[in-house]
């Protein structure tokens, strides 16, 4: 009696073997990631966006204090051309604090007169950080 073995025949047993050992794997990654299936994606990225406004309205709430409880700024800024800063035209303005510098302008904030100003970039002739004994470096 001749044995014939259809390569079909191999094909169903061999993915019969694949399943069965391969089973055990598929329950447990099932078992992992079924409460990720069942939780609704528009609640977490609602909840996400949530909590990341709160968190940034709570760091810059926390830096503005913080610039605020200054009484003398750190930086003197030399400007180009003269500004008008309360009614006189100045060239320089002393002991101020640099809040934020982009491609176009600096803010800066002046604790002594608590106003805040953005100068155009094109503007600055230098910036000089005063040291810890208070003179310039």
């Amino acid at each position: 009696m001749p044995l014939h073995f259809s390569l079909l025949t191999i094909i169903r047993q061999d993915k019969k073997l694949v399943q069965v050992k391969f089973l055990g794997v598929d329950k447990l990654n099932y078992i992992v990631n079924q409460p990720l299936y069942n939780f609704p994606l528009s609640t977490t990225i609602i909840t996400t966006l949530i909590l990341s406004t709160y968190a940034a309205d709570f760091a810059a709430k926390s830096a503005v204090r913080e610039v605020k409880a200054l009484q003398r700024g750190n930086t003197d800024i030399y400007l180009s051309y003269p500004i008008d800063w309360f009614g006189e035209q100045v060239m320089t303005i002393p002991s101020v604090v640099i809040v934020l510098s982009t491609s176009r302008y600096t803010f800066i904030y002046h604790p002594e007169t608590k106003k805040a100003v953005a100068i155009p970039d094109a503007n600055l002739g230098s910036i000089t950080t005063l040291s810890a004994s208070g003179g310039g470096k």
